[in-house]
């Protein structure tokens, strides 16, 4: 039978335990060093009483609960700082229970190598990342606009974002050509068929020498003054001028000749001519041939014949033309024998041979005055 003999003992730092052993090989002895209750086989350091299995672990550079771990769960990470501006770099990091030198506790710093960058820094124009955010300058560029022509407008199509306005650039764009200085926003229209002030419109109703016309339908180069148009140049069918008091008749405009037409030619406010008037309202005027304007019976010079014998026939070879008759002259010119009353015109006479004052109906003379032996009747049976 063999037997085991534990024994635990306090040691002094200079002392030495000695233990006399049996000589027989059936007694094994185990101590426990330090005194913590853990034998020197279970415990990892016998001669520290604060290590031993299920000691709780402190930064302190020891295994102090004997899982083969040094610190774990109570150590820090540090990350070293070489820009020394208090945040550190991520890839070159440490685990102790205090940091060392040039490292510190935050890792997040995205440029290591500049003082100016870390997280919460404040953003300058200076191409870096400075606040660690992913974005380079932001809030602090500025749009420039590549100003070519130097007019001051830059081109929206040719942009730099930068901090400070370099040589050839503006801060204003909207320069619809930036190889003409003559036009930008800020630009005259002029009525030359080009956008000059980059609105986007050409010869718009703003444009210097620009004009109203006014719409001519009757060609007389007179416009109507209702109807009209903005334009640079001259629109097909339309005049300056608009003037016209009727566009619907090209005799009718300012200054026009006067005509017989019974319209105020010359768009004179006025009542008509007295000779295009029609007193007589005979339906001639004057200008239109009424020779006796305040007589409806007269109304042209025509040609009145002589009644020698005034029996209200006229010899058509006597006449005089006038408006109004001659004394003694008419308007009828069917008389053949003017020196006698009874003969007025030409007609059929019928030869009467037995001179009974009846004539013979198939035997005809015309004549004015019946020759010999004819009479005006025709009832003659023999």
């Amino acid at each position: 039978m063999r037997f085991f003999v534990f024994m635990s003992l306090l040691v002094a730092c200079d002392s030495s335990v000695k233990i006399d052993v049996p000589d027989e090989s059936d007694f094994i002895v185990e101590i426990d060093a330090d005194g913590d209750g853990y034998l020197e086989t279970d415990d990892c350091d016998d001669q520290d009483s604060a290590v031993f299995p299920g000691a709780i672990e402190v930064c302190d550079a020891i295994d102090n609960n004997c899982d083969g771990e040094i610190d774990e769960g109570v150590s820090s990470s540090f990350f070293l700082d070489i820009d020394e501006d208090g945040f550190g770099n991520s890839v070159e990091q440490v685990e102790a229970c205090e940091a060392p030198e040039g490292y510190v506790p935050n890792g997040n710093d995205c440029d290591d190598e500049n003082v100016t960058v870390f997280p919460s820094a404040s953003e300058l124009c200076d191409g870096f990342d400075n606040d660690c955010d992913g974005d380079i300058d932001e809030e602090l560029l500025t749009t420039f606009y590549a100003d070519l022509d130097q007019d001051g407008f830059g081109d929206d199509a040719s942009i730099l974002e930068t901090c400070e306005l370099e040589e050839g650039f503006s801060s204003i764009g909207g320069d619809c050509d930036d190889t003409d200085p003559l036009l930008s926003p800020d630009a005259e229209e002029i009525c030359d068929g080009i956008d000059n002030n980059c609105d986007g419109d050409i010869d718009e109703i703003s444009a210097t020498s620009i004009q109203i016309w006014y719409a001519d339908a009757d060609l007389d180069g007179f416009g109507d003054a209702t109807m009209s148009q903005i334009e640079c140049s001259q629109p097909s069918g339309y005049v300056s001028d608009n003037s016209d008091c009727n566009d619907a008749e090209s005799t009718i405009y300012p200054s026009a000749p006067e005509l017989c037409d019974g319209l105020r030619n010359d768009c004179n406010a006025n009542s008509l001519p007295a000779d295009e008037i029609d007193q007589d309202n005979d339906g001639i005027s004057e200008c239109e041939g009424d020779c006796d304007d305040t007589n409806s019976t007269y109304q042209t010079n025509q040609s009145w014949f002589f009644d020698a014998d005034l029996d209200g026939y006229g010899d058509p070879n006597i006449f005089l033309a006038d408006c109004l008759p001659p004394a003694g002259y008419i308007a009828d010119n069917t008389d053949c024998d003017d020196t006698n009353g009874i003969y007025h015109i030409n007609q059929n006479w019928f030869h009467d041979s037995d001179l009974d004052g009846y004539g013979n109906a198939s035997v005809i003379f015309n004549s004015c005055i019946p020759p010999t032996g004819y009479v005006s009747n025709t009832t003659d049976c023999n």
